[in-house]
């Protein structure tokens, strides 16, 4: 009997033990499952961060115009004049016609140069010259707005002949509005500034989803202390009781045995000569 409940005692505690592993390892499983399934979802946010950031940037790089133009307000596109004139002589006299188109605004002032030192701010002058020459001539027009373009024609003028021509314009720069480019140099610096950081947020999501998707080790520490088992009969059954087992006893060597010394060597005393 004593030995069956031994064995009994025994059973039950390696059952005990074997149930704490299995409940272990179903939380670790369990844990892991969890980390996968997060770690997933914080992999398909960090593909998708990167891929738009850099399908936009590259679509900024390819069309920056197309982009700056939908971030900045429209404003309607104001048109300068354009300074246009032909000219006829007969002898030393020329009449001048005004030929100058207007933009989006109506021409209000004219500023006639004939090259002589004299000039006129009427739209069709007529001016006398001095003499035979030729002369630079140049007609500035401004509309309601303030723009301005110039057109200029070399006249030829020589008694008793008639004579006629036509001007050419200026070619002008582009009308730059300081505003509009200041405020375009601004949305591209945000923009690149909000694309760099939303790329590394993407890259920090897209590491920390691999790092919980990669598979780790598998460990599995198994530690076992021995344990005395002692059996006790209390009132017609056996209980048992586990006891921490004795310490290590230190081992004393036995002692040496002490060899006794050599004896002594033999040692021949030589008598003297008997006298005489």
């Amino acid at each position: 009997m004593v030995r069956n409940s031994v064995s009994h005692a025994i059973t039950s505690a390696l059952v005990l033990n074997m149930d704490s592993l299995l409940r272990s390892a179903r939380m670790i499983m369990r844990s892991e499952t969890v980390d996968r399934i997060i770690g997933s979802v914080l992999l398909i946010v960090g593909i998708a961060i990167l891929i738009f950031v850099l399908t936009s940037a590259f679509s900024l790089a390819t069309a920056p115009g197309d982009f700056f133009r939908e971030q900045i307000p429209e404003e309607e596109q104001v048109e300068g004049p354009t300074s246009e004139f032909s000219w006829s002589s007969n002898n030393l006299d020329v009449t001048f016609t005004d030929e100058s188109q207007e933009g989006s605004a109506t021409i209000s002032s004219w500023n006639w140069n004939f090259g002589d030192g004299g000039g006129s701010s009427d739209p069709n002058p007529s001016h006398p010259y001095t003499g035979d020459n030729q002369y630079e001539v140049t007609l500035e027009v401004q509309d309601e707005n303030g723009k301005r373009s110039t057109a200029r024609a070399n006249v030829n003028v020589a008694s008793g002949e008639t004579k006629s021509g036509a001007s050419q314009t200026d070619a002008s720069g582009p009308d730059i509005d300081m505003g509009t480019l200041g405020l375009s140099l601004g949305v591209g610096i945000l923009m690149t500034g909000l694309y760099m950081v939303m790329f590394l947020v993407g890259a920090a999501i897209l590491k920390a989803g691999w790092n919980m998707m990669k598979p780790k080790p598998e460990k599995l520490n198994i530690k076992l202390k021995p344990k005395e088992i002692t059996i006790k009969q209390v009132g017609g059954r056996v209980a048992t009781t586990q006891e921490p087992a004795p310490p290590p006893q230190e081992v004393v060597p036995p002692p040496q045995e002490v060899a006794p010394p050599p004896p002594p060597e033999d040692v021949h005393q030589i008598e003297p000569p008997p006298t005489t």
